[in-house]
């Protein structure tokens, strides 16, 4: 037993110290002149992901299947009032219905802009800045 326990440490410290052999390519080789080299100082670009064409189509089909979209602030504006009004104390039945059927025309009317998600940070920012100033408007 101890003969199997010492070849299997001599085996293992064998296996482990190996070194790998990195295949190179001195063909590959490149050289630039580092006097054409200009600096680039990258906190100030702005990287602008033009809009897809997946985005395109959702709206056309938004637009085929609920008509007419409302522009985001005017939106921001309609949610804003309505959950105002429905936050309101002793409301009569007639009152939270037609609350409940306007929600229901803004949610076909802004149904572009409450289907779009907001998932990275920097979305989620840029979003809540935009509700900001739609609402003091």
């Amino acid at each position: 037993m101890k003969l199997f326990f010492v070849s299997f440490l001599v085996f293992v410290s064998f296996s482990c110290s190996e070194k790998k052999k990195e295949s190179t390519n001195s063909n590959s080789e490149t050289n630039i002149d580092s006097s054409l080299l200009t600096p680039i100082d990258s906190s100030k670009v702005k990287i602008v992901l033009p809009e897809t064409s997946e985005q395109d189509s959702q709206e056309k089909r938004i637009v085929s299947k609920y008509g007419e979209q409302w522009s985001f602030c005017d939106c921001i504006k309609k949610i804003d009032s309505l959950n105002k009004q429905s936050q309101k104390e002793g409301l009569s039945n007639e009152k939270l219905e037609s609350i409940l059927l306007e929600f229901d025309l803004i949610e076909k009317k802004c149904k572009s802009i409450l289907s779009n998600p907001s998932h990275t940070p920097s979305q989620r920012r840029k979003h809540e800045q935009m509700v900001k100033e739609c609402l003091k408007n």
